[in-house]
């Protein structure tokens, strides 16, 4: 603690400092009042009293300055909103000696608990800044505190420099205040968080200053628990990686007076965005010690992140809950003399002066990058998509056997259903344990990505995980995946199947798609196990039970935020399951879109069957248009009757499926071809014969096909029409078998008056064309007539004649 003493100032200062440090607010901010001393600023509105030190123990609100002018109670701590380092998982025992100043952490102990935890930058700002320069902002209707510090220290292999921003907004007539803290880091880390106290400890002895605590993911606790010292993590601990994200983050000690024993208000932190938690404690140790870490995730240098807090004054827990969803789901706070506003992500960086105005941040043009990205996509034109899981055992429908009223998915084909003599129960029971068979030995991802390359496919979607909710890769949000012991296949050195097949045809030159299924019919906060679930939707009104939702929905976005995050680059998120949509299934799509592009900024999102920002393109299913549609699409279709794997499948023809690719692209669409791999891993022989097949043609036709655009009227009887920049292909589908071509072609949409030259794919050889009042006529000599280049169909190049 510094000296109180007052340094020595002339009077004539002094008087200059009452006239110009303790103005109040505009006129018409009514009963605000600050005051902006050299060691502090004191703040006063209708409802509350807060002091900011500026020197000293600093940062947040300083401890018992915060009043409660409704009651007289203040807090019980050593301050409100109190911040620390910049951490991360992991131990720093190897370099502890070298670490300067305050940065060392140890664990192990009474005052950390057990998780091993080490400091990336410091010092901690509360205590050793000695002195920060919080701005005082005068609003209209609220009163505004901004602070800004940059780390000095940092641990071995990182670099000091990180700026910490913390905006505080004291609204007029609130018993409350919010709050944001943000980091705008310099250093990397996978797993990077901000340690600050929320709301604050609570100094007391044997509970006299509070009665209970209130803990959103734990309940109410007697203070009576506090009596004696424990560790963080022995009790009342929550964690995100362990614990479902509660539907509120709050956090709250009952005020007790000391004197008289009797109860005054609540005194609450609450974290308005519960996702941004990554672990938080209340033990004791010589004081209820309250603190938080936020963050948590992946971040790069020259990224940024931040939580948003209310922390304030409460007559009940029903009270809390009301404010709390007045301002939840925001995790930043922008201030400035015009008005204050929480935003769902970083704010803008606040100006340095009160004199410099906020810049604002350098827009990144969203719209025009999708733009490009979709162009990309319409290149690529030829995609493989792979349905493949545990139900690959019994050649069963994916997932949707599961469905009670989905009969349809249970046909009497299907030996797994009659062999349990359609016993729902029986069958349902048995369809959730073949996790505990399915092992794919004969998997290779590269014969796969050789199969799919060689047909000339250029993007890859896979079902990292259908409806069922078995989770083929290393998830940590759930035991019902693929590395997990109880499946046989997790010994396996490729058990993570989405990342060794996401690696393998990314390195061959593939566009990857993560397939993620919106639904989860495993989870129990989508299917309650306590109640029938006859239908696609959740068996319990979600509405009626936000908290069940609220979890699911955490459960979701972090599984897909681990895919976004831990597996290499991504192209696509192909999300399925349109059932689950606002107002009684709402995802937080927003949220979860951002979130998404935080990790992978180039990402496209399919949405799909949704409509809306988040569908940037359609997926027309088991289907072509019989027109071209107005929109970015794609057709998924199976080259079999069924999405997953079936024993004697009736696969298409390579005739009909080169004629679909060909249909699909001349209306402007992709084709996704879709093939369900054998339970041993193996792509079905009959699969790989129309792969080669379709390989084989384009070798010879590709360029008709890939980064072209349609060309009306699209279709002319057996030709389809695309084009790249002037060059027009007329792709003339042949039947089964076909192998000549007509003596003389006529195609009335071509229009070539300047003449044309005119060659078929495979062949170097021009034929003659002629443009007449009919269209270009097109001879085809009789060697080429009698013995087309190529099967299935054959495409004349097109060109305007050079002068």
């Amino acid at each position: 603690m510094k000296s109180s003493m007052i340094p020595c100032i002339p009077l004539f200062m002094c008087l200059l400092l009452m006239a110009t440090s303790a103005v109040g607010a505009p006129a018409d901010g009514g009963a605000l009042e600050a005051t902006d001393h050299p060691d502090r600023i004191e703040l006063r509105t209708s409802a509350l009293e807060a002091t900011i030190r500026k020197k000293g123990y600093v940062t947040g609100v300083a401890g018992g300055s915060f009043v409660d002018r409704k009651t007289g109670f203040r807090d019980a701590g050593f301050g409100l909103d109190i911040v620390d380092w910049i951490m991360e998982p992991g131990s720093d025992e190897a370099y502890r000696a070298q670490l300067p100043g305050d940065l060392a952490y140890e664990f192990n102990n009474l005052h950390h608990g057990k998780r091993a935890k080490r400091s990336i930058e410091g010092p901690q700002i509360c205590t050793q800044a000695k002195e920060l320069s919080p701005q005082l902002i005068r609003g209209k209707d609220f009163l505004g505190v901004q602070t800004r510090y940059r780390y000095t220290l940092a641990a071995p292999g990182k670099k000091p420099g990180s700026e910490w921003e913390q905006t505080l907004v004291f609204p007029e007539g609130k018993r409350y205040f919010l709050s944001s803290d943000r980091i705008a880091a310099v250093n990397a880390s996978k797993a990077m968080f901000l340690r600050l106290d929320m709301p604050g400890h609570i100094k007391h002895n044997r509970g006299d200053t509070f009665s209970e605590v209130y803990l959103s993911y734990a309940g109410r606790i007697p203070s009576s628990e506090f009596f004696a010292d424990f560790a963080p993590d022995a009790k009342f601990n929550y964690r995100r990686d362990r614990d479902p994200v509660p539907q509120r983050f709050i956090r709250a000690y009952h005020l007790r007076d000391p004197k008289t024993g009797k109860d005054g208000p609540w005194l609450a932190g609450m974290t308005l965005d519960p996702s941004v938690v990554y672990e938080a404690w209340c033990h004791q140790r010589g004081y209820v010690c309250m603190i938080e870490e936020f963050g948590g995730r992946p971040v790069r240098p020259g990224e940024s992140f931040s939580a948003a807090f209310l922390v304030g004054y409460f007559d009940s827990i029903d009270e809390m809950h009301r404010v709390y969803d007045q301002y939840a789901g925001h995790s930043g706070l922008q201030a400035d003399e015009r008005g204050w506003k929480l935003t769902k992500g970083p704010a803008p960086l606040a100006r340095k002066t009160a004199e410099e105005p906020a810049k604002e941040p350098a827009k990144e043009p969203a719209k025009e990058r999708l733009a490009q990205r979709l162009e990309w996509f319409q290149d690529q034109k030829f995609g493989f998509m792979v349905h493949w899981g545990p139900y690959s055992q019994w050649g069963a429908i994916e997932s949707w056997p599961l469905v009670e009223v989905d009969k349809w998915a249970r046909p009497d084909d299907l030996k797994a259903w009659t062999e349990r003599n359609r016993d729902m129960e029986r069958f349902k029971r048995d369809y959730w344990a073949l996790n505990r068979t399915f092992n794919p030995t004969r998997f290779d991802p590269q014969k796969w990505a050789a199969a799919a390359k060689y047909a000339g496919m250029k993007y890859f979607v896979f079902t990292t995980k259908h409806h069922d909710g078995f989770s083929m890769w290393d998830t940590r949000q759930t035991d019902y995946r693929i590395t997990h012991p109880d499946t046989p296949f997790s010994a396996n050195a490729r058990a993570d199947v989405v990342r060794t097949v996401f690696d393998t045809f990314r390195k061959a030159g593939f566009g990857i798609g993560a397939y993620f299924s919106k639904a989860d019919w495993r989870h129990p906060d989508y299917w309650s196990p306590d109640a029938p679930a006859p239908t696609r939707n959740p068996n319990y009104d979600t509405l009626q039970q936000p908290h069940k939702w609220s979890r699911f929905v955490r459960f979701a976005h972090n599984q897909i935020e681990e895919l976004l995050s831990g597996y290499g680059p991504i192209d696509i998120l192909w999300l399925d399951a349109g059932q689950v949509r606002p107002p009684q299934q709402d995802l937080r799509m927003d949220d979860l879109v951002r979130m998404a592009r935080g990790h992978q900024k180039d990402l496209i999102v399919v949405d799909r069957t949704v409509g809306g920002e988040h569908e940037n393109y359609r997926t027309p299913e088991q289907e072509v248009p019989e027109k071209p549609l107005p929109y970015v699409w794609e057709t998924c279709m199976t080259m079999g009757k069924q999405w997953s794997y079936k024993p004697d499948d009736e696969y298409k023809s390579t005739n009909e499926l080169i004629h679909l690719l060909v249909d699909v692209v001349a209306k402007g669409g992709n084709f996704l071809l879709n093939v369900g791999p054998q339970p041993d891993g193996e792509l079905p022989p009959p699969a790989v014969t129309r792969l080669q097949e379709i390989g084989d043609w384009m070798k010879i036709n590709s360029e008709a096909i890939y980064k072209t655009r349609p060309m009306a009227p699209y279709k002319e009887g057996r030709v389809a029409f695309t084009r790249r920049g002037e060059t027009i292909y007329a792709t003339y589908l042949l039947d089964e078998g076909q192998t000549t071509l007509p003596a003389r072609i006529t195609l009335a949409a071509v229009r070539a008056e300047g003449g044309a030259r005119v060659r078929l794919l495979g062949s170097r050889r021009r034929l003659a064309a002629q443009a007449g009042e009919q269209g270009l006529v097109i001879e085809v000599p009789p060697s080429l007539a009698q013995a087309a280049p190529g099967r299935h169909a054959v495409v004349f190049r097109i060109d305007p004649e050079r002068g």
